[in-house]
């Protein structure tokens, strides 16, 4: 399934869905989850390369630059940069970004 919602929507179709869900078999249910996770799931091999890649990542300086910017703008902080970042991520860095 895939669609866009209203946020005022948005409580109500997830409340509905995960009710229909459940009112399925949990023999279906269970054999459905196992399907999926054979076919999406990662090893734990895998998911530790996955893991240790990110950290090797968050030691560049090119990402400690763009991490640091972000706190500098906002970041974890309540207001409309912690709400919108990720809108702002790939030119972050440009010079006429006002800091």
């Amino acid at each position: 399934m895939n669609r866009a919602l209203p946020d005022s929507e948005l409580d109500a179709f997830v409340d509905a869905l995960a009710r229909r869900i459940a009112s399925f078999d949990r023999r279906a249910i269970a054999a459905a989850k196992n399907l999926v996770n054979q076919v999406s799931l990662p090893s734990a091999d895998r998911l530790l390369d996955a893991m240790n890649s990110f950290q090797a990542a968050l030691t560049w300086p090119e990402t400690q630059q763009r991490v640091k910017a972000l706190f500098e703008r906002g970041l974890r902080q309540d207001g409309d940069f912690e709400k919108g970042w990720p809108a702002v991520l790939g030119n972050l860095l440009d010079e006429s970004q006002p800091a």
